[in-house]
């Protein structure tokens, strides 16, 4: 080999070493935004909300400080709402990703006037809680199975007990069905059918990056953090349950298209309805068609008493 071929391979060489560096530090980028995304404070989500004028009546409600320890001994941290006069309809209410348990006290108010005890808690590494990994739904719903077996335990397993999640809460919601809970219902506002499909759309629009960087961000994640999100696909979960579903979505959406809940439908074993809610975007169908929502929600509950 001569000299000048020699140089010109050790300067390729170099620059598919450089550039495999980057590839590295740009994945590991990814892999961390997912893993550790922003969050918001407990007091930050409750400045929100009461800005909003959605806490409602929940400053005078009777409530119940309440910690769970999940299947890793991992402890959420919650806030069980007792109906006046007792109850035995149950609901368990999980918010999205980077918010904390005010952001589902909407929900508490639709729910308290159906008659329904409510929990709501932070999911892992939010809120309350102590520090952790972001799993977009795998760990997360194994804690909402914790929950779920919580309340049975305490309540006993003849009451009515049904999920409402928003966004990622909606996918945990959707992810905990594989293991077929008793439940009664879940209603799943703005979910993702799969995590892949979602992070391609954002990684294209926020950062005009292309696609196929998610699966080998998610192989770093791997390597980073021992979860691969692309794992994470709460269609897979429908195959075979019975549990009633509502999907909630905003037609104008851009953080997880409708189309998302549309396929969850599609998927889904028993029964199940899609409601779309005109020019809404992420997780505003509530606060933007409260008559609506209110009433879907209701007529969703009695037809769940002859399913």
């Amino acid at each position: 080999m001569n000299s000048g071929l020699a140089f010109v391979l050790g300067i390729v060489s170099a620059l598919v070493f450089v550039f495999l560096i980057f590839l590295f530090i740009l994945l590991s980028f990814c892999a961390h935004l997912v893993a550790y995304p922003h969050l918001f404070s407990l007091r930050e989500t409750w400045v929100v909300e009461k800005g909003k004028n959605l806490i409602y009546d929940y400053p005078s409600e009777q409530k119940e400080a309440v910690t769970i320890v999940s299947f890793d001994g991992y402890h959420l941290h919650g806030t069980y709402v007792p109906f006046p006069g007792g109850s035995k309809k149950y609901v368990i209410i999980t918010h999205g990703n980077s918010y904390t348990r005010f952001g589902s006290l909407k929900y508490l108010d639709l729910f308290r006037k159906e008659g329904f005890n409510v929990l709501l808690y932070d999911d892992r590494g939010h809120g309350e809680n102590a520090k952790a990994v972001c799993t977009m739904g795998l760990k997360e719903s194994k804690d909402l199975l914790a929950i779920i077996d919580y309340l049975h335990h305490r309540f006993g397993d003849d009451i009515i007990l049904g999920l409402h999640g928003e966004s990622m809460g909606a996918a945990i919601s959707l992810l905990v069905l594989a293991d077929h809970p008793s439940l009664s219902f879940v209603v799943a506002d703005c979910p993702y059918a799969d995590l892949e499909g979602v992070l391609k759309h954002q990684l294209k629009i926020h950062y005009h990056l292309p696609g196929f960087l998610v699966p080998l961000a998610g192989v770093v994640c791997f390597l980073l953090y021992h979860y691969n999100f692309n794992q994470v696909k709460p269609f897979k979960a429908l195959r075979n349950n019975q549990v009633p579903l509502c999907f909630m979505h905003g037609e104008g959406d851009t953080f997880i298209p409708p189309e998302h809940s549309l396929r969850l439908s599609e998927a889904n074993h028993g029964y199940s309805e899609v409601h779309l809610f005109p020019r809404s975007e992420h997780a505003q169908s509530f606060p933007e068609h409260e008559k609506d929502y209110r009433a879907i929600v209701h007529a969703f509950l009695e037809k769940t008493r002859n399913l």
